[in-house]
C-alpha cells in the first residue's frame, strides 16, 4: 500500500510541476558592477584607476582602501569628467591608520560625467589594497 501511495504521489507531483520559461530582466532592473584592484600600494606610492566611457546611468562610484600592514597614511581623490578635458574633484578621503575598510561612495546628481578616476596617494611605511568600483543601470535615463 505504501508503494502504491508513493508511486501515485510521484506521478501527481511530476504532473503538477510547472515549467517557467526564461524571462529577460526588464531594462530598469539591469545593473552593471565593475571593480578595479590591480595591486597593493606600498610606502610612498601613487596609483590612478580609471573608468573611461562608462556612459550614463551611473548610480554610485566608490573608492576603498583595505589595510595590509604598517601605518596607513595618505589621501584618495575621486575625479570625474564630462569631456576628458576638465576633471572635477568630486570627493576625497584622508586615510588614517585603522584596521577597518576606509571608503567613500559618491552618488552623482547629474549624468554629465562620462569617465571617473580614482587617484590613490600614500605616505609612510604601509601597505594597502586600493579598490575603485561603480554601479550603473545602463537603460535608466
Amino acid at each position: 500500500m505504501k508503494k502504491l501511495f508513493a508511486i501515485a504521489f510521484a506521478v501527481i507531483s511530476i504532473g503538477s510541476v510547472q515549467h517557467v520559461s526564461a524571462q529577460t530582466m526588464p531594462p530598469y532592473l539591469k545593473q552593471e558592477f565593475k571593480q578595479l584592484s590591480p595591486r597593493n600600494l606600498v610606502n610612498a606610492d601613487t596609483l590612478t584607476l580609471n573608468f573611461n566611457d562608462i556612459g550614463d546611468g551611473v548610480k554610485s562610484v566608490t573608492a576603498s582602501v583595505v589595510k595590509v600592514s604598517g601605518t596607513v597614511a595618505g589621501k584618495v581623490y575621486i575625479y570625474a569628467t564630462p569631456d576628458y578635458v576638465q576633471w572635477d574633484k568630486v570627493d576625497s578621503i584622508t586615510l588614517s591608520d585603522v584596521t577597518i575598510v576606509q571608503s567613500k561612495t559618491v552618488t552623482p546628481s547629474t549624468g554629465k560625467y562620462i569617465a571617473w578616476k580614482g587617484y590613490f596617494l600614500t605616505a609612510g611605511t604601509q601597505s594597502y589594497t586600493p579598490y575603485f568600483s561603480y554601479v550603473r543601470r545602463p537603460a535608466e535615463k
